[in-house]
């Protein structure tokens, strides 16, 4: 075969035509001495003339080139631009180099591990890419994208929109993008576990934003977040790195902006990015974990939790000597105004109380382990507030603002539990599963409540409607372990009565307040001067 002719080349394929492998051939001066190639001959142990690749095998290799040029939009071939699919590609130089394109102008699986490296430590990609002359603007963003983890998504998204299309039948292809999805996930792995090699990448604020500026769920970010969290606890105890260290700053984000949204516009799309984390028993899990408040004791410390943070919005003021927020002087506004103000409210209140009936149900649903972890949320919960029910607490409220959970929390709590129950009170036959001997059920330690399932603290305790001796206390019948109908429906009823009861206590002394106050207008109304307006201020 001529050296200049390259037609009959099998490798030419890889180009867009001859005259541009004519071209690289010319620019990489790729002719070899004579006792160069005998030496290079004797090491491989050839003897005579090497038989060209088969056609099927060079196709095999330009189709899986192209594919992760389209997918990485990186390249070793500054040629490649020419007539080929992709106009724009980031020229990686340093791998060419060490490589020799004389040797190697394409990518496959072994290369593309230390061409994704290379590509996600350019600190500007623009200085490296290489266009079509005909390419006459840039084509995506993705192209000269600089954050890590949203190079390392786009290119995950790629690989699925890719898979997408292929032939299934093709299982050749459908491997080689499995292992490139693989590669992504490592990459990821690595940046998180070696953050100092990527100077300038805030990498959890990077993976919070593509999180919290969804508009809807996306599969590819989905996807990828849960292959990563199964990824860094296969390498947990290898390496060091713990899943929560990557997870945490990412919903203590999402905290901040839940409590930073107020009940009126308070939605579905608020708690959305959540989607994200309830699928996967591993990042539920973490989720739960990281709603566990660091003082169980403390009920006001729930309320200051991720999943707190949603049940926490209100109408009602936060403690009694905070101010309202709405109906500002209510006196001297006319019913048209407070109809107006009272359907937000409602709007509001419903899409929290939907929020925080769908988190809960998912987390109970998503694993047994994650399911324990919110029972003993809710449990825990109620315990630390179960001084709500006291008599004396009505007389010394403000005094137990900041060990107590508030009114709205209490309420917006009781709802969702009450939610929880409907599926009972639908069906008689899930009713009849509860069983009342749970409250006389005693348990000591975490795994005692696991395995009884009961997750409530204090219920022997509480005085029965019909007294009980000594001896008839400790021959109470009980259950060895209690199903979920059972646990729900006493939730349920132990939330109304820390919550709703102590808020009509208030209610009804409210009006009683009102109605002396009234009548005091009345009286000053008669009399006249300045203590009419003051009665008024009051109201």
């Amino acid at each position: 075969m001529d050296e200049g002719d390259l037609s009959s080349n099998p490798f030419a394929a890889l180009f867009p035509n001859i005259s541009v492998a004519q071209c690289y051939v010319e620019s990489h001066g790729t002719t070899k001495p004579v006792e160069e190639e005998d030496s290079i001959e004797m090491e491989l142990g050839v003897a005579g003339p090497v038989e060209p690749p088969k056609d099927d095998e060079v196709q095999e290799v330009q189709e899986l080139n192209n594919m992760i040029e389209e997918i990485f939009l990186v390249t070793l071939n500054k040629f490649s631009v020419l007539g080929g699919d992709e106009k724009q590609l980031v020229y990686l130089s340093s791998l060419a180099e060490i490589i020799g394109t004389h040797n190697k102008a394409w990518l496959d699986l072994p290369t593309l591990e230390q061409a994704l490296f290379e590509r996600v430590m350019l600190p500007n990609p623009l200085d490296h890419l290489v266009t079509d002359p005909g390419a006459k603007s840039l084509g995506c963003a993705h192209l000269i994208e600089t954050q890590l983890v949203r190079y390392l998504a786009e290119c995950f998204r790629r690989c699925n929109r890719v898979l997408g299309r292929i032939d299934k039948a093709n299982i050749k292809v459908a491997s080689d993008i499995v292992e490139m999805k693989k590669m992504v996930v490592q990459n990821l792995v690595t940046a998180f576990r070696e953050p100092d090699l990527y100077t300038g990448q805030n990498l959890y604020q990077q993976f919070s934003d593509m999180i919290m500026e969804s508009y809807e769920v996306e599969q590819h970010l989905l996807e990828m977040l849960n292959d990563l969290a199964e990824k860094v606890k296969e390498e947990e105890k290898e390496f060091g790195i713990l899943l929560e260290a990557i997870v945490y700053p990412i919903l203590e984000n999402m905290k901040t902006h839940v409590q930073g949204t107020s009940m009126i516009l308070f939605c579905a799309n608020t708690v959305l990015p959540l989607q994200y984390f309830l699928s996967s028993p591993i990042l539920a899990r973490v989720l739960i974990l990281h709603s566990y408040p660091k003082t169980p004791n403390n009920g006001k410390a729930f309320e200051d939790t991720l999943l707190g943070s949603i049940l926490q919005k209100s109408c009602l003021p936060p403690t009694e000597t905070d101010t309202w927020d709405y109906f500002n002087q209510p006196s001297g506004q006319p019913a048209s105004s407070h109809g107006a103000t009272e359907a937000r409210i409602w709007s509001g209140l419903e899409s929290v109380h939907s929020a925080g009936h769908s988190l809960l149900k998912q987390l109970l649903k998503v694993s047994e382990d994650t399911k324990h972890f919110t029972l003993l949320w809710l449990g825990d919960c109620l315990a630390a507030n179960v001084g709500r029910g006291k008599m004396w607490t009505s007389q010394m409220g403000s005094l137990l603002n900041a060990t107590l959970a508030s009114d709205g929390f209490m309420l917006n709590l009781g709802s969702t539990l009450l939610r929880l129950c409907v599926p009972m009170t639908e069906d008689l036959a899930k009713m009849n599963k509860v069983d009342p001997t749970y409250s006389a059920k005693v348990t000591v330690v975490s795994e005692d409540r696991r395995l009884a399932g009961v997750h409530m603290q204090g219920l022997p305790a509480e005085t029965c409607l019909v007294g009980l001796g000594e001896a008839e206390k400790e021959r109470r019948e009980t259950a060895a372990s209690y199903n979920f109908p059972t646990e729900i429906f006493f939730m349920a009823h132990k939330t109304l009565d820390l919550g709703f009861r102590p808020v009509q206590e208030k209610f009804i002394k409210l009006n009683q307040e009102l109605s002396r106050l009234q009548s005091a207008y009345r009286d000053a109304a008669q009399v006249g001067g300045v203590a009419a307006d003051q009665v008024q201020a009051r109201m």
